[in-house]
C-alpha cells in the first residue's frame, strides 16, 4: 500500500510540480508587495496585517486554483479512469491530492505568517498567547477551506451552481437579518482580529472550523465511494441544457425570495 501511494505523490509532483512551483514562486511577490504598502500606509494597528491581507487576497484564490489543478481538471480530463482500472482502491488517489494541496496551502500560510512575524517582532510586542492565537487561526482557517474546495471539486458539474447559490444566501443572510457572516466560525479567524487579537486561541471560532472541516471531508469520502463512483462518473460530465436551465431557476427563486423580504 504505501509503495501504491508513494507512486502516486510522485505522479502527482511530476503532473502539476512545474505549474504548482512556478505559482508558488510568485507569492513572496506578493507578499513583499503587501509589506510595501504597509509599511506606506500613514497608520498602521499592527505589522501583522500583511499576513491577515495576504490570507484575504492570495491564499484564498490560490486554493481555488489548486482545486481546480488537482481535482477538477483531473476528473472533467477523464484521467481517474486510468487510475481506477489500476489495482487499488478508487480513493487512493484523491487521498494523496488532498495531502498535497494540504500542505502546500498550509506551508504557504505559515511561510507567511513566519516573515509577517520577522517583522512584527522589530516593532511590536509578540507574546505567546498572541503567537498560539495567529497560528491556530492560520491553520485551522487553511483545513476548513482546502476541506471545502476538496468536496466541492469532487462535486463536478454542481460546484458552479453551489457556489452561485452560497454566495447568494450569503448576500441575502448578511442583508436580510443581523446574523454578522464575517463573524463566524472560519471567516471570523481571518477577520481583523487575526492581527490584533491577544486573547489567546478562539476555542469557539475553532471548534466551528474544525467541524465543518470534518463534516466536508466524510461528504468527500461518500462521495468517492457511493455506487463505486458511478455518482462521481455523472458528475464529471459536462452540465446538460436541463440542468443549466434548472441553475438559472434556482438563481431566479432566490433573487425573487431576496427582493421579497427588502423593506
Amino acid at each position: 500500500m504505501f509503495t501504491r501511494l508513494r507512486t502516486l505523490l510522485f505522479k502527482e509532483l511530476r503532473q502539476h510540480g512545474v505549474v504548482l512551483g512556478l505559482v508558488v514562486l510568485c507569492m513572496p511577490l506578493i507578499w513583499l508587495l503587501l509589506v510595501l504598502l504597509i509599511f506606506a500606509a500613514p497608520v498602521t494597528v499592527s505589522y501583522m496585517e500583511v499576513h491577515t491581507t495576504f490570507m484575504r487576497i492570495t491564499v484564498i484564490p490560490f486554493a481555488f486554483a489548486l482545486g481546480n489543478r488537482l481535482i477538477v481538471s483531473e476528473l472533467y480530463g477523464r484521467t481517474q479512469l486510468f487510475l481506477e482500472a489500476l489495482p487499488m482502491h478508487r480513493a487512493e488517489p484523491f487521498v494523496i491530492k488532498w495531502f498535497v494541496g494540504f500542505f502546500l496551502l498550509a506551508a504557504i500560510a505559515m511561510s507567511s505568517l513566519a516573515a509577517a512575524l520577522l517583522i512584527a517582532a522589530m516593532r511590536e510586542p509578540i507574546d505567546l498567547p498572541f503567537l498560539l492565537s495567529l497560528t491556530s487561526r492560520t491553520l485551522v482557517f487553511g483545513t476548513v477551506l482546502w476541506a471545502f474546495l476538496f468536496m466541492m471539486g469532487l462535486l463536478g458539474k454542481m460546484r458552479i451552481p453551489i457556489y452561485v447559490l452560497l454566495t447568494l444566501a450569503v448576500i441575502l443572510l448578511a442583508e436580510t437579518t443581523e446574523l454578522e457572516v464575517s463573524r463566524f466560525g472560519p471567516f471570523a479567524l481571518i477577520g481583523s482580529e487575526l492581527a490584533l487579537s491577544r486573547a489567546g486561541i478562539p476555542w469557539g471560532d475553532v471548534g466551528v472550523s474544525l467541524a465543518l472541516a470534518l463534516g466536508f471531508t466524510v461528504v468527500s469520502a461518500i462521495l468517492l465511494t457511493l455506487s463505486e463512483g458511478s455518482v462521481q462518473e455523472v458528475l464529471s460530465k459536462p452540465m446538460s441544457s436541463r440542468e443549466l436551465a434548472m441553475m438559472g431557476i434556482s438563481v431566479m427563486f432566490v433573487l425573487s425570495v431576496w427582493a421579497g423580504l427588502q423593506p
